[in-house]
């Protein structure tokens, strides 16, 4: 009889744990993909890195300055709040139709158009965002055209400015149809509503550098609207916009604004400029403005070139806040005299940094060399005169540094060297799991075995 041999219990149990060994390692394997496949899920739920900004640069952002505020310009209906001043339009532009109701004279633009009424809210406070407090506007069976402004001075140039605020609109035809405190609009047309930078700091809403913000409506409840873009001037200006439409009457036109701010965001670089204020010479200027916009395609600022100038000619540099009437009064000229000089006309639009003619001062000769009188004055044969003539002046190029595109990157979270390292720990963890339950199970039978042998060959 052979007494080496294995008992069949032994041999069922042995290949029973044999067949767990893979079974084992399968789990552990198991466990590291599931262990991956949560890193996603971590990554999106780790808090997002916080976006550098600063503090709000705005005059009385938020509209809760004390009352009484002041009348602007001494015009009891224009009431503004504390740092902002009101823009409008007195006269309706030529791109707005006669609504139904004028049909009779259309050319009367006083029967559909009018300068809104601002005033402070205190009295409503579902037309609030936030305070007890918020700025408001309106026209009364009229159509208008206004907003508010703010320069903000002190901005580092090349910086990256975002400005938002919260506006709200409300559009009445039938009080008895609007609410009691009127809650609701009942036939709301249009209101145009969108905010602006103008990156050279002008307070002029109409002109081409501002960049604009998508128009997107917001009746009866506040919407934030926001534009970025990067600042030219150590000065910007802020713009609201509204403009009430409509092909027949409304009573109420109604525009609320809230908790506004501008803040630079981020890094920037600063252009560096050669042209100095006053600086006199013949310039190619160009300009472009890189900008990224909330909603909307970032509208460039216009390139001009600066024409060549005439033999002698003396020019100024345009500065923030220049007009032709100024400029004419600071050189002793008429404004008609300064049109002339440049060939320009008064619908001409005024950019910082170009150059205009002021002056022209003829060229004059060099007078020839006279010697000292002397008791015997020797006869000197004169050379021709030298005409005098201006060497060319050199070209002036400033270029803006644009932004770098946005890039498309992975969610925001842990850096991509610490998920790595998560992730194959998962595995080594996972894995070290199974081949832990492999070696617990595999080296048990062996233990048995060598001890039925010894105990086998003892008998």
């Amino acid at each position: 009889m052979n007494t080496n041999r294995i008992p069949h219990s032994r041999r069922t149990r042995r290949n029973t744990d044999e067949f767990f060994v893979p079974l084992r390692a399968l789990r552990g394997l198991l466990l590291a993909l599931v262990c991956l496949a949560a890193l996603p899920i971590w990554v999106l739920a780790s808090p997002p890195p916080q976006e550098q900004v600063s503090a709000n640069l705005i005059v009385d952002g938020d509209f809760e300055a004390p009352p009484t505020w002041p009348f602007q310009d001494g015009i009891g209906e224009v009431q503004v709040a504390p740092g902002w001043r009101a823009y409008y339009l007195d006269v309706a532009p030529p791109y707005v139709l006669a609504p139904i109701n004028c049909s009779e004279h259309p050319k009367d633009t006083s029967c559909y158009w009018m300068r809104p009424e601002f005033r402070d809210n205190s009295s409503f406070a579902n037309r609030n965002h936030s305070g007890e407090r918020s700025q408001k506007y309106f026209s009364y069976g009229r159509m208008h055209e206004a907003g508010l402004m703010q320069q903000v001075h002190g901005i580092p140039p090349g910086a990256r400015v975002r400005f938002s605020i919260w506006m709200q609109a409300w559009m009445c035809s039938d009080p008895d149809a609007c609410g009691k405190l009127g809650e609701h609009s009942d036939a709301p047309a249009d209101m145009h509503l969108r905010v602006g930078i103008d990156p050279l700091g002008s307070t002029d809403s109409f002109t081409t550098t501002v960049v604009w913000s998508a128009e997107q409506p917001a009746w009866d409840k506040f919407i934030q609207f926001q534009v970025e873009t990067v600042a030219i001037s150590d000065t910007v200006t802020v713009f609201t916009h509204s403009r009430a439409e409509w092909d027949w009457a409304r009573k109420s036109n109604d525009v609320y604004l809230d908790d506004g701010s501008l803040v630079i965001v981020g890094a920037f670089t600063t252009p560096t400029s050669p042209m100095a204020a006053g600086q006199a010479v013949t310039a190619t200027l160009t300009s472009t403005i890189t900008s990224r916009q909330v909603g909307t395609v970032s509208t460039p600022m216009p390139t001009f070139t600066a024409t060549s100038f005439p033999v002698g000619a003396i020019t100024y540099t345009v500065r923030m806040g220049d007009t032709l009437f100024d400029i004419a009064l600071r050189h002793g000229l008429q404004v008609s005299d300064l049109l002339k000089l440049n060939r320009i006309t008064t619908n001409t639009e005024l950019f910082v940094g170009r150059p205009l003619v002021v002056q022209i001062v003829p060229a004059t000769s060099t007078p020839s060399a006279q010697l000292p009188e002397a008791s015997t004055t020797p006869e000197i044969s004169a050379s021709p005169t030298p005409t005098a003539t201006p060497s060319p002046a050199p070209t002036l190029t400033m270029t803006l540094t644009p932004l770098p595109p946005v890039a498309l990157t992975r969610p925001p979270g842990l850096p991509a060297e610490a998920l790595a390292l998560i992730g194959a720990g998962c595995l080594v963890v996972a894995l070290g799991i199974g081949m832990r339950f492999t070696l617990l199970r595999g080296e048990k039978p062996m233990v048995q075995d060598q001890a039925a042998r010894v105990s086998a060959k003892k008998r």
